[in-house]
This record gives C-alpha cells, sequence and structure tokens, in this order.
C-alpha cells in the first residue's frame, strides 16, 4: 500500500497504519516473567509529530532542525477510532502518549 505523501515529504499522520503490537505481547508471553507483569503493560500511542510551537519559534535547545519542524498530527477522529481499536484488539485501557507536543487546536 503506498501512502500519500506532502510537498515536503512527509506524510499525513491519518494515512500511516495504526500499530500492530502482536509481535510485541507474543514475545512478552513467551518469557518467565509474563504472568507478574502482564497486567501493567501499557500501549504506546502517537497523535503528532515534530513541533508547532518550532514551527513559529525555534527553541535553542532543541535537536531538531529544518524539514522535521513540519508539524503534523492525527485528526481527533483517527485518534478515537485508533485508540478504540488497540484497546479492543489488546484488551487494555492503558495507553501512554509518545508525543513531544500535543496539538494545540
Amino acid at each position: 500500500m503506498e501512502v500519500p505523501q506532502t510537498g515536503d515529504g512527509t506524510v499525513p499522520l491519518d494515512e500511516i497504519p495504526t500499530p500492530v503490537y502482536d509481535e510485541y505481547f507474543a514475545r512478552i508471553l513467551g518469557t518467565g516473567f509474563a504472568e507478574e507483569i502482564g497486567g501493567d503493560l501499557q500501549l504506546l500511542h502517537e497523535t503528532a509529530r515534530s513541533c508547532w510551537w518550532g514551527v513559529k519559534s525555534h527553541c535553542t535547545f532543541c535537536g531538531r532542525a529544518g524539514s522535521s519542524m513540519t508539524f503534523r498530527s492525527k485528526s481527533p477522529y483517527r485518534v478515537v477510532r485508533e485508540i478504540t481499536a488497540l484497546a479492543r484488539r489488546y484488551e487494555r485501557l492503558d495507553f501512554q502518549t509518545v508525543d513531544k507536543i500535543l496539538d494545540a487546536h
């Protein structure tokens, strides 16, 4: 499946596939400590990439540069649909958002 790109070469986040954690859970289940940590496992979830603030005013401490500053985020509809699908698939409600900055809109 070919994913469409924007003019700057980035891909709209609503167009990327939903994460698949099947191998992650399969590997954990194959360990001797799966029962000990099974209930504490979190699913990582990303709703945005880059930094909308950095596009306006690049922070001096930030390591991002140039084209990597293009801020992209998933639509609210996509976020809800994706989290719902992941929660059902993996029977988990514990998510860890890994965004560097949340969408201000």
